[in-house]
């Protein structure tokens, strides 16, 4: 087929200029309506490889095309295949994932909105989450004074049966769409993102979530609770992160609540550092031994795995977060704080509304 990849591309980018102007259409026709259909699909070729597809389906890929570069065809033939290749490639990652960056916000179902935040503001929910960090924390069990906690692994199964349920029941009490049984691997060489300081990744071609096995245990539950999210059709990093953490905050096994709340109090203080950076020093001067030790033991695993380019991750995926409609680019992960503010203002709305006499 003549220029089948310039089709494709201009296939694509109609759909997107059509629902980056229409946020309904996204949301109703496109993540509830064939998004979870082809979730289906997704959760079969997912339980059929064997391992991974970030590794799987690139390798396919990267030897059709040096099997291509041999074949004694002309080299303008060969660029066209190529060319044609990515159009399609392009085409099915939005088909399979990437329209879902077009959606309404999550929090514009609330009667509150996530908005720009007061240093005050953000002092106030660092104090409230690092008391109930430490309150998590302490149903742990006590290890020696001044040492981190052990490793707070669960198996597999059970560690993705309560995530993949605790995320369900949120979504289902907040009227979002269910699809199926989203998968995140962690069977990938130790580092694999680490080296490339990222922790995971969500590969629409087979619908997996990914997790670096090298993060520490502390990391590694929340990354993968994350992962977990953007297959659920959610795009956006803040929205993930949000969810990552409200979802799994109130766990009853503290082994998921303590993580899930950790990697949200670290936003918090990193924020804090920007906006009141003597707040910032004062918070970190008061923490109490234990979990400075998780800190520091946190600090000296991620360590081990050294960026190869520094640098660079950041700056591409940021120009990447932009090019999808983003325009806070990275900044969009520490969105989560604006939301779980918004997200607590709405539910004390909605209880003042329901008490007051009607």
């Amino acid at each position: 087929m003549p220029l089948a990849g310039f089709g494709f591309l201009v296939l694509t980018q109609t759909i997107r200029y059509v629902l980056a102007r229409n946020p309904a259409l996204a949301e109703y026709q496109y993540a509830r309506g064939l998004y979870p259909y082809l979730r289906h699909g997704l959760d079969g070729l997912s339980t059929l490889l064997p391992f991974p597809g970030v590794l799987f389906l690139p390798t396919l890929l990267l030897g059709y095309l040096g099997w291509l570069f041999f074949r004694p065809k002309p080299i303008l033939r060969k660029g066209r295949i190529v060319f044609d290749l990515l159009g399609a490639l392009y085409f099915l990652f939005h088909l399979l994932w990437g329209f879902h960056y077009f959606r309404q916000p999550i929090d514009h179902q609330w009667p509150m909105r996530a908005s720009s935040f007061t240093a005050l503001a953000l002092e106030a929910e660092s104090n409230m989450t690092t008391r109930e960090l430490l309150a998590i924390r302490g149903r742990l069990g006590s290890p020696e004074e001044g040492l981190p906690l052990p490793s707070l692994q669960l198996p597999e199964r059970e560690r993705d049966r309560r995530l993949r349920e605790n995320l369900e029941s949120w979504l289902l009490g907040h009227h979002q769409p269910l699809v199926a049984k989203v998968r995140v691997r962690t069977a990938l060489p130790k580092g694999f993102f680490l080296h490339f300081s990222t922790a995971g990744m969500y590969f629409p071609f087979s619908g997996e979530g990914n997790a670096d096995p090298g993060l520490h245990p502390l990391q590694l539950l929340p990354v993968i609770a994350h992962e977990m999210a953007h297959g659920y059709g959610f795009a956006d990093e803040g929205t993930c992160n949000f969810l990552a953490y409200v979802c799994h905050h109130q766990d009853e096994d503290p082994r998921i609540a303590y993580p899930a709340t950790l990697a949200y109090w670290r936003y918090l203080v990193s924020n804090l550092r920007r906006f009141a950076p003597d707040r910032h020093r004062e918070l970190l001067a008061t923490l109490p031994n234990g979990l400075s030790a998780d800190l520091e033991a946190m600090a000296l695993w991620t360590d081990r795995y050294p960026d190869w380019f520094p640098g660079m991750q950041a700056r591409v995926y940021d120009a990447y977060l932009k090019r999808q409609g983003i325009t806070e680019g990275v900044r969009n992960y520490d969105k989560v704080i604006g939301l779980v503010m918004a997200y607590r203002a709405a539910a004390d709305f909605i209880r003042k509304d329901r008490s007051s006499p009607k």
